[in-house]
């Protein structure tokens, strides 16, 4: 129990059980739930980044920066079987989660 004590007092307490919480969050709603693009907008960003339209991938999309363009592409090289545009959107979408996880285990700790 005292090695329990001494590891919630650690700075590293907070953000690796917000980490694990989101990353547990991510990977049940990945496996449950399908990816699915609402609108045109992200179904064109995702067959220019596979490479649907020209054959190869390309970092050149419409709405997003060219870095970012260019290692999803990169990842669409390296194994094209998987959605990388999707599973980045959402993955993005947790590790934003973890970050108000954090936030709010912080303001609580503070609190008490």
């Amino acid at each position: 129990m005292k090695a329990f004590n001494e590891i919630r007092k650690s700075k590293y307490y907070i953000p690796a059980l917000s980490m694990l919480i989101a990353a547990a969050c991510c990977i049940f709603f990945y496996k449950h739930f399908p990816i699915f693009y609402d609108i045109n907008d992200d179904t064109t960003m995702r067959n220019i980044a596979s490479g649907a339209y020209t054959g190869e991938p390309d970092g050149h999309m419409i709405f997003i920066k060219y870095v970012l363009g260019c290692v999803i592409s990169g990842l669409y090289k390296l194994v094209s079987s998987i959605d990388w545009y999707g599973t980045v959107l959402f993955s993005l979408h947790f590790i934003c989660l973890m970050f108000v996880i954090c936030r709010v285990m912080k303001a609580l700790r503070e609190k008490n």
